[in-house]
């Protein structure tokens, strides 16, 4: 059995690396190493990327003669079983096939990133496309399978409602994550490396290091706010020397400029460090002088989340949000803890669906607008990251759980093997299947591009209850509004309720210990119900209440 690997050549950019680049090279460096085939094949656009695959499989000791570029105007592939791209990308090359024979040969593609309306009307488009049981679209997270589901059945229901077609999309929707290369991790442990590092930055080795690694991008990535909010409280109450380090690159000016902002204005009293993707003086990052990594992703951009393997492959313990991917990828109290995360329940973000489809909002700030009323429990956050700071024993055993973890079941030979064993399962698929016709119940129509909390709702830990309360975290005006001036703080306010009435709601707030949502809302009838509740859910985001379910 042989399968051909779509590859653009696009090489990795180590300045400004994307999660999915990384992905997608460290799967071809795994491919070359642990796959059976003998054989190597790519659909190349050009020679040029013929012979970047070349270089590629050169560097991990795949001679030349066991590659072979197929010409991409040929989808005929007479000598591959299965044809693999990575992205969801995979009508064009149904299409194609279906010109040939459509029992000719698996496609399989893999989600990523899935809140875009390109994205949204690619997953649409598969009803009614040649695609069948013995294709895949691989999906690294049950979040985003969840996601992939909704959005199928979104567009079926919107073809029953206007024409009466019944219609479904046989592909499968496998789970299988996205693996981490251990061993390149494995001198993350050694002491004279952590001590260099330190020693590079000016860090003494009694402090404590909380690591975050990724792009630094509060509208599409993960919002630093409680971070720095539970770092300083960690502090105080700890009594020990922390410091904030960041790896990564800034997008655009404004993340530069919101991120000293916060951390100079939350917690001034930490010193943090910016090292920037790139930095020849760390070749191999700065794994290994943290003591805590800590990642509190809050956007639906995110589709699994690879640097929390990374860090548990560095023996680190990892404090995350309990959010889609790293839901499934660590383990609650073992080695490490995720932290509760809470977001509107579905039908409080149609209108932001409306404006992002309409045009009328960017894609940034769809992702931003729903991000902004997403919570992270920074009590919570708090809580375990005082547990981790205050007990180094426990962030070893912690760190090599997660390490031995990795090993056994995210190393890219593990995953590679999940792989094959997809590939064989198609393969019997398609040798053996034959048409089959099906229908789905109809059910009511939603719109092609739905509220971001109903097609997200998984991603959370949970929605945010009406029955649940909201307490007072901040009760000094002045801290409030220097809290809410915060460029991190504040994203699209149009979702929100007018903020010049704040102090009306803060006011009902403040009035008992705690008050359920459900009583806040009632109480204030003048203001439409879905942006008021969407704005208690922001309040409690940037700390200035709390959420208890």
């Amino acid at each position: 059995m042989n399968t051909a690997i779509s590859f653009d050549a696009a090489d990795l950019d180590t300045e400004t690396p994307i999660g999915i680049d990384v992905a997608t090279r460290e799967f071809l460096r795994a491919k070359f190493r642990y796959s059976n085939d003998k054989i190597h094949h790519c659909v190349c656009p050009n020679q040029d990327a013929f012979e970047l695959f070349l270089k590629y499989a050169n560097n991990d000791g795949v001679e030349p003669q066991q590659c072979i570029s197929i010409n991409p105007q040929n989808f005929e592939f007479h000598d591959v079983s299965i044809f693999f791209r990575y992205d969801p990308a995979i009508i064009k090359n149904a299409l194609a096939r279906k010109n040939f024979n459509k029992n000719l040969y698996s496609i399989v593609g893999i989600a990523h990133a899935c809140a875009s309306l390109g994205i949204n009307n690619l997953i649409g488009r598969y009803i009614g496309a040649p695609i069948y049981p013995w294709d895949a679209l691989i999906c690294p997270s049950k979040s985003i399978r969840s996601v992939i589901q909704s959005l199928l059945k979104t567009h079926q229901d919107m073809l029953y409602s206007q024409f009466g077609i019944k219609a479904e999309c046989p592909i499968q929707l496998p789970i299988i994550p996205i693996g981490v290369d251990t061993q390149k991790f494995d001198n993350n442990k050694n002491l004279g490396r952590r001590a260099a590092i330190r020693n590079i930055l000016g860090m003494s080795d009694d402090t404590i290091v909380i690591l975050y690694v990724g792009r630094l991008n509060f509208i599409s990535k993960s919002n630093l706010l409680p971070l720095a909010l539970s770092a300083k409280e960690v502090a105080t109450k700890t009594n020990k020397k922390i410091e904030l380090l960041f790896y990564g690159y800034f997008a655009d000016k404004l993340n530069e400029e919101a991120f000293y902002e916060t951390l100079n204005t939350v917690c001034p009293e930490i010193s943090f460090y910016l090292v920037k993707n790139g930095d020849k003086r760390f070749p191999d990052g700065v794994w290994a002088c943290a003591d805590i990594f800590c990642s509190m992703s809050d956007n639906i951009q995110e589709s699994f989340g690879i640097t929390p393997l990374e860090a548990m492959a560095s023996s680190i313990p990892v404090l995350v949000s309990d959010w889609d991917g790293y839901r499934e990828t660590v383990k609650n109290g073992i080695d490490g803890f995720t932290i509760p995360t809470y977001m509107p329940p579905p039908g409080n973000g149609k209108d932001i669906a409306d404006l992002y489809h309409r045009e009328k909002i960017s894609y940034g700030d769809y992702l931003g607008a729903t991000s902004q009323s997403t919570v992270i429990d920074i009590v919570q956050l708090t809580q375990k990251l005082s547990v981790l700071v205050s007990n180094k024993d426990l962030r070893l055993k912690m760190g090599n759980l997660g390490k031995l973890r990795m090993q056994k079941e995210y190393d890219w030979c593990h995953i590679i093997s999940a792989y094959e064993t997809l590939w064989l399962e198609l393969e019997k698929e398609r040798q053996t299947s034959l048409d089959k016709s099906s229908t789905v119940v109809p059910s009511d129509y939603k719109k092609a591009h739905p509220d971001p909390f109903f097609i997200f709702r998984e991603f959370a830990t949970c929605s945010i209850d009406l029955s649940g309360k909201i307490s007072l975290s901040i009760t000094d005006w002045e801290q409030t509004l220097k809290r809410i001036g915060l460029k991190m703080s504040l994203i699209l306010p149009t979702t929100l309720m007018p903020l010049d009435d704040l102090p009306i709601l803060l006011g009902e707030i403040e009035k008992q210990e705690t008050t359920p949502i459900k009583i806040l809302i009632e109480r204030l009838p003048v203001y439409d119900s879905i942006k008021l509740l969407r704005t208690i859910a922001w309040l409690a985001k940037i700390g200035i209440c709390r959420y208890i379910p």
